[in-house]
């Protein structure tokens, strides 16, 4: 019984960092710090960097993805890919 129970703690600890590994990755890759580690997309995460988008004046939450991916589910993880 106590190794069910150890197991069980284990498996729940397990799905925690996975579920919050999943959750970090998927907002730092719509993040353009994640955007601007390409050195081809640097030109534009600067403009975006002096945009009303990304100025401290505008709206700090427009993200790449608001923008450059179709809406819905399928639209982010076409994106993604």
């Amino acid at each position: 019984m106590r190794g069910r129970s150890i197991l069980a703690g284990a498996l729940i600890v397990l799905l925690i960092v996975v579920v919050g590994a999943t959750v970090w990755g998927i907002r730092y890759t719509n993040s353009p710090d994640f955007c601007d580690s390409c050195h081809i997309i640097q030109p534009y995460v600067a403009a975006w960097n002096k945009s009303f988008m990304g100025s401290k004046l505008g709206d700090r939450n427009v993200q790449c993805v608001d923008c450059h991916f179709e809406p819905g589910a399928l639209g982010y993880g076409h994106g993604q890919l």
